[in-house]
């Protein structure tokens, strides 16, 4: 009867110990140091870049880029699509005379830089012979910085407020039609300077320019008016 009184006294002290134990067990078990507790998911915040601000309605074709050179290569790409390439002398949609990436040959510095590459300058002009890659390439890389200032020039203060298609616009006109030209558009420049980029689009439709190169003034237009 002794031994199961003390059977009984030392089932108990166990038991008790188990359950005083048994909160500290569950504890340790359901917590987690700073290291290793899971983390919650914080989902990433779209950070806008200064051109998305300024762009978010109407994406540009032109790509808006930090990097002037990228800026510069898209419009000369586009230009070039325009112009296309020949490596003999043609006549233009006007009649003139033209070779390489859109170069007038009956322009007043034709001869002196055809000459200064080393060609015949004649034989050039009456398709006798051909321009070298690198020389047609020399000569468009001339013509379009020379473009560009004449863009700006035209754009006056309103240069600043354009985008990079707009601006790509102007120069691709002031390429294509020369300083002269492009200064008899006094209405787009107006539509410029006040911003109205509708009034802009309609008065470069509203050219002999438009009905002549088509396509390419089509797309213009709508880059211009959209901005992209």
């Amino acid at each position: 009867m002794r031994k199961r009184k003390g059977l009984r006294k030392v089932l108990g002290t166990i038991l008790a110990a188990e359950l005083i134990a048994l909160p500290t067990l569950i504890s340790s078990r359901t917590s987690y140091s700073p290291k290793t507790s899971p983390q919650r998911h914080q989902p990433q915040k779209y950070e806008r870049s200064l051109d998305d601000y300024l762009n978010e309605e109407r994406p540009l074709k032109i790509s808006e880029s930090y990097d002037v050179r990228d800026y510069e290569s898209q419009i000369k790409e586009m230009i070039k699509r325009h112009e296309g390439i020949r490596y003999r002398s043609y006549r233009d949609s006007e009649g003139h005379r033209t070779i390489g990436i859109g170069f007038n040959l009956e322009r007043k510095d034709a001869r002196r830089r055809i000459e200064m590459m080393g060609y015949n300058f004649r034989d050039v002009f009456y398709g006798r012979q051909k321009l070298l890659k690198k020389d047609i390439e020399a000569l468009f890389e001339e013509d379009f910085y020379g473009a560009e200032k004449v863009a700006k020039k035209f754009a006056g203060n309103s240069w600043g407020y354009l985008n990079y298609s707009r601006r790509a616009v102007l120069i691709d006109m002031a390429y294509n039609l020369g300083q002269e030209k492009l200064y008899g558009f006094k209405k787009l420049r107006k539509a410029l300077q006040k911003q109205n980029y509708e009034k802009a689009a309609e008065e470069m439709v509203d050219s002999k320019w438009y009905r002549q190169v088509k396509g390419r003034a089509k797309e213009l237009v709508r880059m211009m008016r959209y901005g992209k």
